[in-house]
């Protein structure tokens, strides 16, 4: 089933489909739902950004390509409050902190060197340290396949 849209209802469209999937989306498979071709899902991910921005939302990328909708920054402390945690101030999981840690002694590294280095699959923590905002892409490689290089965000707060 496609649905019938314009230009103009494209960015609308492509928020409900995130926020309706609940979970990580390839443009290919938005424009699937949508009946529109890849391309111009892609050209309206800008739009897509900014209109979630207004509601709170955030518009996050992983290293497959695939989009998904996450808290914004301020709708973060309102959930932390919703969950019991007055001040907003989540605790990460051992496995994230130690992800984190790395990260800002040795950063711009890649999930695969960030593996060897910590004999375990970072890929989980590394999602969750994005979608909080304490990490951010950083380019890509130079070596084979060019995989996603990851670096601590300007943003992370003291005392974290």
């Amino acid at each position: 089933m496609t649905v019938e849209s314009t230009e103009a209802d494209r960015p609308r469209q492509i928020c409900a489909v995130l926020i309706g999937s609940g979970r990580a989306l390839a443009p290919a498979e938005i424009g699937q739902v949508l009946g529109i071709e890849t391309h111009d899902v892609e050209s309206v991910m800008e739009h897509v950004k900014d209109r979630l921005a207004g509601v709170g939302l955030a518009l996050v990328s992983d290293e497959k390509g695939r989009w998904l909708v996450a808290v914004g920054a301020a709708g973060r402390v309102m959930v932390a409050r919703l969950n019991g945690d007055p001040l907003g101030r989540r605790q990460l999981s051992t496995e994230a902190a130690e992800t984190l840690a790395l990260l800002q002694e040795k950063g711009p590294l890649t999930i695969k060197e960030m593996a060897r280095i910590r004999g375990a699959n970072p890929r989980n923590a590394v999602e969750t340290l994005r979608a909080l905002g304490l990490v951010r892409r950083a380019g890509r490689s130079r070596g084979r396949g060019g995989a996603w290089l990851y670096r601590v965000s300007a943003t992370v707060p003291d005392g974290l």
